[in-house]
């Protein structure tokens, strides 16, 4: 089987026959109008915009109805770009300044709005002109009466392979039936991969070349874990995946009455907590019967509205909600963890050569205090109806934790001045994703009440590897012996000072490496909701004795390949 590697952007494992989507619009030709004939031209752009407007109108409501309120609200993006005078009146300028038809006019100014968001370092902004992209794309369809093929009953359980999907497209297809996506373009924090998440539909997104690669009609295995595509499988490679699809098809059993705590062999209890990214996530927590919510991602409640921030009110609703629906469980809510350059009209401009390194987590908290009071008030208000817990990003020091209780507290005298029912406390933890964290863990300890192991930018911290840099991505190895080491320092920290202590990155939900993190001394394991039942399975197989073991093993290690080696003896 031939393999394609892309990045694994929505979990799950699929096979079927590929179905390579070819757009139907026609190349963009610049025609010259008459000065009588500007006007008309002005005239079907206005058209193609009241068109579309109609059409997202008529998706936003049927998917608030079929799916979720909040995946609906992806189209607000779309929506406030096709209201945007600024936008519209920059292609009538286009339009009149030139004296050329709209297709050309759309195109101009859509090429040079994505070529300035393209210059944006921060990923969240930059990821923005994805939704110009889009828009740009329904205008032009519009005008040109094109639209991606219709697929009819080949959709249902095919693997869709194209250049780049729309939101509304993706939402289309898999109400059709189809199986996964395999696209060359667009980005990580694009609203398409919000929705294949949501829809359970795995995505593999760069992979080059791919339309060219596959063969209409063809069985392609797709794995939105691990990023890879094979091709023509053979029939032993077909009946395993099939065999797989079958087994990860149970993941997600209906809730079951009486289920207890999740145990290991010796009886050592196991928390499995969900890592959430948009709250129509909730249900697939709830049925997994996870044990809480060990991380949400509050930044996708301003991803999803961007460059717009998200009100109080808005806040407050999404994370009452979350609260509710797990109560009495714990919710951990993570702060805003966004940084680099303007990422939204409530934030100061700041131009950052190397934005990873900069202004963001709990920095842009402390120095951007206006934005962030709006969510800690959303925050405390929603406190009351569950059982929150608040988690601070991007932790280097002590000092930036201290700064941070005693805003959190200002925010709260604040509230019960004005007669807001708000708790009493609000447990704190730190996010160890920096190293330094790490190494000063022992301190930290003493100032929060809870750690979380971020390994996804541990790793990328510790190793100096950018993980969607397709150059250095081979470097980028969680079990890398000094990744352990860091663990295994956090972990010792946070038993000597009595507080708990969680990981949440990819790592913690990979039944590979159960045993590893239950051995370093780990309790709680935090995850995608769609992984939990795999983990379960494994913890009940595992005794806590030969899981130590293992993990002195992989401590004593020299390189990441021997530590998953030794996983897989």
């Amino acid at each position: 089987m031939q393999i394609l590697r892309g990045r694994g952007l929505s979990r799950g494992f699929a096979i079927g026959p590929a179905v390579a989507l070819r757009r139907e619009l026609g190349a963009v030709y610049r025609i010259t109008s008459e000065d009588d004939q500007v006007e008309a031209e002005v005239g079907r752009l206005t058209a193609a915009v009241e068109e579309i407007e109609r059409e997202l109108a008529r998706t936003r409501q049927s998917v608030q109805r079929e799916v979720g309120s909040e995946l609906a609200g992806i189209f607000d993006a779309h929506d406030l770009i096709l209201h945007d005078p600024l936008f519209l009146e920059r292609i009538e300028d286009v339009i009149r300044g030139e004296k050329v038809n709209a297709e050309w006019a759309v195109q101009e100014v859509g090429a040079d709005l994505g070529a300035r968001f393209a210059r944006i370092e921060t990923a969240h902004l930059r990821e923005r002109g994805q939704d110009i992209e889009d828009v740009v794309r329904y205008l032009l369809a519009n005008l040109q009466k094109g639209a991606p093929q219709e697929l009819g009953s080949r959709a249902r359980g095919a693997i869709i392979v194209a250049d780049e999907l729309t939101p509304a497209e993706a939402l289309r297809l898999g109400r059709l039936g189809v199986a996964g996506f395999v696209l060359e373009g667009g980005g990580e924090g694009s609203h398409t991969v919000i929705v294949a998440r949501a829809l359970s539909l795995p995505l593999v997104l760069g992979v080059r070349e791919a339309r060219n690669q596959v063969r209409d009609g063809a069985a392609v295995v797709i794995d939105g874990e691990t990023g890879t595509v094979g091709l023509r499988p053979d029939p032993t490679e077909i009946a395993e995946a099939k065999l797989r699809v079958d087994h990860e098809s149970s993941d997600l059993p209906e809730p079951e009455a009486g289920v207890g705590p999740t145990r290991t062999l010796c009886g050592a209890e196991i928390d499995l907590l969900s890592n959430i990214e948009i709250l129509d996530e909730i249900n697939v927590s709830l049925a997994a019967r996870s044990d809480g919510v060990g991380l949400y991602r509050s930044e996708f409640l301003y991803i999803e509205r961007a460059p717009e921030l998200p009100t109080e009110e808005e806040q407050f609703a999404a994370f009452e909600r979350l609260l509710c629906s797990h109560a009495p469980r714990p919710v951990t809510i993570r702060t805003f963890d966004l940084g680099g350059r303007e990422i939204g009209r409530g934030f100061r401009e700041s131009d950052e050569a190397n934005p990873s390194l900069g202004l963001r987590g709990v920095r842009l908290t402390l120095t951007q205090r206006k934005v962030f009071v709006v969510q800690l008030r959303a925050l405390l208000r929603a406190a009351s109806v569950g059982n929150l817990r608040i988690m601070v990003p991007m932790v280097s020091s002590v000092d930036e934790v201290l700064l941070f209780r005693a805003l959190l507290s200002q925010v709260r005298r604040e509230l019960v001045e004005h007669g807001v029912e708000v708790p009493d406390s609000v447990p704190i933890g730190a996010m160890i994703e920096v190293p330094g964290a790490a190494l000063i863990a022992h301190h930290l300890a003493k100032v929060v009440d809870f750690f979380a192991i971020g390994t996804n930018d541990l790793t990328q911290y510790t190793l100096a590897v950018d993980r969607n840099n397709d150059r250095v991505a081979g470097l980028y190895r969680p079990l890398h012996p000094a990744v352990l080491r860091l663990v295994d320092l956090v972990v010792r920290a946070a038993a000597e000072a009595g507080v708990e202590v969680s990981i949440c990155g990819e790592i913690g939900g990979d039944p590979r490496a159960t045993a590893l993190l239950l051995g370093a001394g780990l309790r709680q394991l935090s995850m995608s909701p769609r992984a939990i039942h795999r983990v379960r399975e494994r913890v009940a197989g595992l005794e806590m004795t030969g899981c130590q073991e293992l993990w002195e093993r992989a401590c004593s290690c020299a390189t990441a390949g021997e530590v998953e080696r030794l996983l897989t003896s």
